[in-house]
């Protein structure tokens, strides 16, 4: 069954391609994504075989396959430091909400990614690849900051299996990606009526 959730996270991830990269050829590579977002059920996980790791197809996988497709998308022309700096800045703020979480101070999916898009922008401001690479690194630092880290401390005290993105449509990997796209999408929307310079 399909829920508003679902459409809206396959709307944006083509209206993303679209309008934000004016690009309609990764809409095109993204389309079979958006679709099996809507047709797959979030309870379907994939386990890695000798592990106690699997991955939630609509938690994990479509998100994080969508904003590989979008990264590839732009050419880093060898900037794979500006992106590494995206990740362990996006693993570091959601290992910080994740500790909070577990001390009971509420943080919710919104804060951590707009924590993450406010720093972006004021650490690469004008940098064409920022768009390119926010929803990669929004969506890793998820997996490596909440759930990984989160399932290494775990792990130590029971032999419980890891389903990175478990959560389905209501994952935080999942939400972030949809919120950063949002944020972005907003974002080039108002910029004719922000002034250069504040």
């Amino acid at each position: 069954m399909l829920n508003m959730l679902q459409l809206i996270f396959s709307v944006t991830q083509l209206a993303y391609a679209i309008y934000v990269f004016e690009n309609p050829s990764i809409a095109l590579a993204l389309a079979p994504l958006a679709l099996l977002n809507i047709m797959v059920n979030s309870e379907y996980i994939i386990k890695v075989p000798g592990t106690n790791i699997a991955f939630n197809v609509k938690g994990a996988l479509i998100p994080i396959a969508s904003a590989i497709i979008i990264t590839l998308a732009r050419p880093l022309n060898g900037a794979y430091d500006t992106v590494m700096v995206l990740v362990g800045l996006a693993t570091a703020l959601s290992s910080a909400c994740t500790m909070l979480m577990e001390r009971m101070i509420a943080i919710n999916v919104a804060v951590y990614v707009s924590l993450h898009y406010l720093a972006s922008n004021i650490l690469f401001a004008g940098n064409s690849l920022l768009p390119a690479t926010l929803p990669l690194s929004v969506s890793l630092g998820v997996v490596v900051g909440s759930d990984i880290f989160h399932y290494l401390h775990v792990a130590r005290k029971s032999s419980v299996t890891l389903v990175i993105g478990g959560a389905g449509e209501r994952d935080a990997i999942y939400l972030s990606t949809l919120i950063i796209q949002l944020l972005e999408i907003v974002s080039k929307l108002l910029s004719p009526y922000i002034p250069a310079k504040l």
